[in-house]
């Protein structure tokens, strides 16, 4: 079963997060990244499969891209505000099951980092801790820091 699991909005990081599971894949192997569009086979239930992988897994890399927290559904709503969005869902079902998350903010992030941290928090139900993140650049390889 997979060790690490990648959660995204494909229609915000693909190409990050693309990237970031050939190298993981290529470092740990295949069976142990989870990625739901490389990974699950057609004709299986989505959200058990969701579950089920991410229920194994020892880490849940939440890739949060350029306009991550204001991707909207097709009657406008913002969808991280949907208790269904399946991104939401990854990452609470992670948090419930105390799975190590680990939020990847990339290079691109519209806004402050600190907001998306505190937006986290609010709706996710993150821990109220700070919040150790990493973020993704093409130019100065990793970073980190910290939200409240």
């Amino acid at each position: 079963m997979p060790g690490i699991f990648i959660s995204c909005r494909r229609e915000d990081s693909i190409g990050h997060t693309g990237r970031l599971y050939d190298l993981l894949a290529k470092h740990f192997g295949k069976a142990h990244v989870f990625m739901d569009i490389d990974t699950i086979g057609p004709g299986e239930d989505f959200l058990e499969v969701i579950e089920k992988t991410c229920e194994s897994c020892q880490v849940l890399l939440a890739i949060i891209g350029r306009s991550w927290t204001r991707v909207t559904d097709q009657e406008g709503n913002r969808r991280l505000d949907n208790p269904s969005d399946f991104v939401r869902l990854e990452i609470a079902h992670a948090l419930e099951k105390k799975i190590l998350v680990v939020p990847v903010l990339e290079d691109s992030l519209e806004g402050d980092p600190w907001e998306t941290g505190r937006l986290l928090i609010y709706v996710l139900r993150f821990p109220v801790t700070p919040i150790h993140y990493a973020t993704t650049s093409h130019n100065e390889g990793s970073k980190g820091g910290a939200a409240t």
